[in-house]
């Protein structure tokens, strides 16, 4: 005869040969190890996944994972934490929770009955998180993971002049070498702001392009003055 039996892991139905009563086995579906009952159930009943899941010690013990509507994964902790997080109203009845060893994962208001009676996900902009119950992390939420990435607030920049110093280059060398001082200068000033961020970075290439035809028409107009100074002296 065989042994029937249900995995605590995935509420699997499970048969065995009854020689193997007593002994360890591996669920095929979750990898969950259990030790096989030694009587014979001919008609285990059915046990819903959810109900498996949480069922006695197995569902406040082990680690959890959160999944929230967008997807993203927050854990694994304690199931403590998974409750001071149901507490806070962090977690809604349209997460999911997954205990580790298990591959199923599980509505969150099947774990947590009273989260059937809330609204599943607040409305883009009703709240400060938008749907998201961890938005506010690192600054002030001990529980939110590092890892996540939020994104990158906008600042206002100032705009380039990547144009204004490519001509004013030009105009050095072909026009008056007046230009291209300012020109150097002008871009120094401009490539430093926007590696710091404050100038739009969009005009770096002209800027450089303007900054290095007006330094090197600076130099070359400092070594004629340089030898004619030079020049006059001699004679």
């Amino acid at each position: 005869m065989a042994i029937e039996t249900i995995c605590q892991g995935c509420a699997r139905k499970l048969r065995v040969g009854d020689e193997y009563a007593g002994k360890k086995a591996r669920c095929p579906q979750c990898g969950m190890i259990y030790t096989v009952p030694g009587i014979v159930v001919d008609h285990a009943p059915e046990v819903a996944p959810a109900a498996s899941a949480t069922s006695g010690a197995s569902a406040n013990s082990g680690r959890w994972q959160l999944r929230i509507p967008d997807g993203r994964v927050y854990g694994p902790v304690a199931k403590s934490e998974l409750d001071q997080w149901v507490r806070e109203g962090r977690i809604t009845g349209a997460c999911h929770l997954l205990r580790d060893g298990t591959q199923m994962w599980h509505p969150a208001d099947t774990i947590y009955p009273e989260l059937a009676a809330r609204t599943a996900t607040p409305p883009v902009g009703s709240t400060s998180r938008g749907g998201n119950p961890f938005a506010d992390t690192a600054s002030d939420h001990p529980y939110s993971p590092s890892h996540v990435a939020q994104p990158m607030r906008r600042t206002r920049q100032t705009p380039h002049r990547g144009v204004l110093i490519l001509v004013l280059a030009i105009l050095g060398w072909a026009v008056c070498f007046v230009f291209a001082p300012f020109a150097w200068a002008m871009g120094n000033t401009d490539l430093r702001a926007m590696r710091a961020g404050s100038m739009d970075p969009r005009g770096m290439g002209m800027t450089q392009a303007g900054m290095i035809l007006g330094m090197i028409q600076t130099v070359l107009l400092l070594l004629l003055l340089v030898l004619a100074f030079l020049f006059a002296l001699a004679s």
